[in-house]
């Protein structure tokens, strides 16, 4: 019962980060940048043949699809946490995001190498987008979504590890008597060669 009520209030704890991603999604209006999958996609057409790419592009449009929801994506992911659907919860927040650490991070050395920027040098460009992050919707929902994911895979991958300890707790004694038979019947083999030889000398 302790387990199902500490799991349930971790659900419960990222569902409610991921609603207020969404709820800062929607009242900014923000929408994933779908570049990716465009550039992807004309990749895609240009380097395979029509019968392949019509193909290969569905899931590309799938996906574009669901990040132009945006923050109606997210909220999907939050209700999902809370059904205790990790995975599709998570792909739901991610796609409907758009970013994720790695692409902040991106962006920071991109900014900070880069000469433009109005005038501006990179540290300033950099400081630019970090408060952009810290004080606007879209980038209080980035923000948000991202620790929910994160918070998720934490909890995800405690599960996995205690099933994993599970499963080999369980398995052991029948891997022990699988190898104990497979012992006996080699020296029982061994034994019945042995006699075989001797009695032919």
């Amino acid at each position: 019962m302790v387990g199902v009520a500490t799991l349930f209030t971790r659900n419960k704890i990222a569902a409610a980060l991921a609603l207020v991603s969404a709820v800062l999604f929607i009242v900014s209006g923000y929408r994933a940048n779908v570049g990716i999958y465009r550039a992807i996609e004309s990749g895609i057409q240009h380097y395979t043949t029509k019968e392949v790419w019509q193909v290969a592009i569905i899931p590309l449009d799938i996906l574009a699809l669901i990040a132009q929801l945006g923050g109606f994506a997210v909220l999907a992911g939050a209700f999902l946490f809370l059904k205790n659907h990790i995975t599709t919860g998570k792909f739901l927040v991610m796609v409907g995001t758009g970013q994720g650490v790695i692409t902040i991070v991106a962006t920071l050395i991109l900014e900070l190498i880069s000469k433009g920027g109005g005038g501006e040098g990179g540290v300033a460009s950099a400081s630019n987008y970090i408060f952009w992050l810290a004080t606007s919707a879209a980038g209080l929902g980035i923000l948000f979504s991202i620790i929910a994911t994160m918070w998720q895979s934490r909890r995800f991958h405690h599960q996995r590890q205690r099933a994993k300890e599970t499963r080999q707790s369980t398995t052991w004694p029948i891997w022990i008597s699988e190898h104990f038979e497979a012992s006996c019947s080699t020296v029982q083999s061994s034994l019945l060669i042995g006699l075989i030889s001797l009695s032919s000398s």
